[in-house]
């Protein structure tokens, strides 16, 4: 058996593998399919050079092409039109969580690149709604695996502070975490934040926003963090904070959850088709400071609380046990085969 698996794989540069990486990389430790992945450049004009060529001296039938939103639809449309004139079987994964949004100015170009597909599917049950209701074109549901060996709750109990997991772009709002540690500061002036991974542009003003509010002492950057390592962090914290404005699945959420680590999100994209405020998560009604802060000195006040959601988190992502998500990768591969 063997698939290519066509992407953003860029894990040397940020630490962070992906879904594809992962799983290249457990098939290869246990003798499963064989697993090509391109691309690894960081730079797009590579990237994409080295995906059209990857495609086309690939010798395998089945490639699997990672739909993301903005410029880099351009490369799955390029790696669908490739890959459908070679003859082999296309497989396209919808991971952009801004895909819903681009459809009503993109609606051509989505159905464009999506009828190409042998199969469509998407670990984001908002995404194969949006699809679905837009394009009347069905998408299957495959949720991103999480290993539970790596990520489980602490003997011990939580740390005191906040944990920020995410690049520092736009879309996830790393702003918006400081500025909810300066509001909590009033009521609890030895909380701190610490803050992991890479640089996507704007770290620089981050830092400078935090000098504005006097917090150079209760921010910690700690930069990309391999994915084995960030357990630890997981399991030595309080509360999780996950500030993006867009939401395909979640991984770091299903991460920080699976340790029995309280989280407080904003409520986008895939995040409220999984879990329930004041139930196993909490959910910001807005995407903005106060409002977090509230949600957070509500966990910080209430320790039982905040155990109680712990635990029904790490209850709640039983469902994407590796083994099982692993087991449907090969039965899809099995059946293009």
């Amino acid at each position: 058996m063997r698939i290519l698996f066509v992407g953003s794989f860029l894990s040397r540069q940020t630490g962070t593998k992906s879904i594809a990486e992962k799983l290249a990389e457990y098939w290869q430790e246990n003798d499963g399919p064989k697993a090509g992945l391109v691309s690894r450049y960081s730079n797009k004009y590579l990237r994409l050079s080295s995906i059209l060529l990857g495609i086309f001296f690939y010798r395998g039938k089945l490639v699997n092409v990672d739909v993301f939103s903005g410029n880099s639809l351009l490369i799955a449309k390029l790696a669908a039109r490739i890959s459908k004139l070679r003859g082999l079987k296309l497989v396209l994964t919808l991971r952009g969580g801004a895909i819903p949004e681009e459809l009503n100015q993109r609606t051509e170009e989505y159905r464009s690149v999506l009828s190409q597909a042998d199969l469509i599917q998407t670990p984001s049950q908002f995404l194969a709604a949006a699809i679905e209701n837009k394009l009347s074109i069905k998408a299957n549901y495959l949720p991103n695996p999480i290993n539970l060996e790596r990520f489980s709750p602490s003997p011990e109990s939580q740390g005191k502070n906040l944990l920020w997991v995410r690049a520092f772009s736009e879309i996830y709002n790393p702003d918006l975490a400081i500025r909810t540690l300066s509001i909590l500061k009033t009521n609890f002036p030895d909380l701190k934040l610490t803050m992991i991974g890479p640089d996507k542009g704007i770290l620089s003003p981050v830092k400078v926003l935090v000098k504005e509010l006097g917090l150079e002492n209760s921010v910690d950057f700690i930069g990309p963090v391999p994915n084995e390592k960030l357990a630890s962090y997981y399991q030595s914290h309080a509360v999780y904070l996950n500030t993006t404005s867009y939401e395909s699945f979640g991984t770091a959420v299903v991460e920080a959850a699976a340790t029995a680590l309280p989280i407080v999100s904003t409520k986008v994209g895939e995040l409220p088709y999984l879990w329930k405020h004041n139930e196993n998560i909490k959910f910001s009604p807005e995407i903005e400071a106060n409002s977090f802060a509230s949600e957070v000195a509500d966990l910080l006040n209430n320790p039982s609380k905040a155990k109680q959601i712990g635990n029904a988190g790490a209850k709640r992502v039983q469902e994407f046990e590796w083994k099982s998500i692993n087991k449907s990768w090969i039965n899809l591969i099995k059946s293009f085969s």
